[in-house]
């Protein structure tokens, strides 16, 4: 990944895809401003297994995640990417397996927020900006 995203490498690009098949027990959007969670939820789509979409599918929503020991599990499973990649704001996609194993399945430079608000209001997206701009006023 660092040579795939070093502008001075041969073979840069700003895209770095790897797949392979893993089973979801839950899947997870977790936004991050400087290294720490400010927005999490569950992307619910019911007992279907593939949950790409699951906004619109019957039983589809977006689940506020306020749990502290399951965020906290998350930092620490992100912990070594952000080791590598100290990103200040981006959106993590996460699988969890039926044994509770995390999975990264994608990072978001320009996470949204319109189907966590169709479902809990825009209340805790406004607060996370709140969050945000004290951060950088403050320096």
């Amino acid at each position: 990944l660092t040579a795939i995203f070093n502008h001075q490498h041969k073979g840069y690009d700003y895209v770095a895809l790897a797949q392979e098949y893993v089973p979801a027990h839950k899947e997870y959007r977790v936004v991050f401003f400087r290294q720490k969670p400010l927005l999490a939820y569950e992307r619910f789509a019911g007992e279907v297994a593939f949950k790409a979409g699951y906004w619109n599918l019957p039983e589809g929503s977006s689940i506020y995640v306020d749990d502290l020991a399951l965020l906290q599990a998350m930092s620490r499973f992100l912990d070594p990417m952000f080791a590598v990649f100290p990103l200040d704001w981006v959106g993590v996609d996460l699988i969890v397996d039926e044994a509770g194993n995390f999975t990264l399945i994608e990072l978001n430079s320009g996470p949204r927020f319109t189907h966590f608000i169709q479902y809990n209001g825009e209340e805790l997206v406004v607060k996370l900006y709140e969050e945000v701009l004290k951060a950088l006023q403050e320096g």
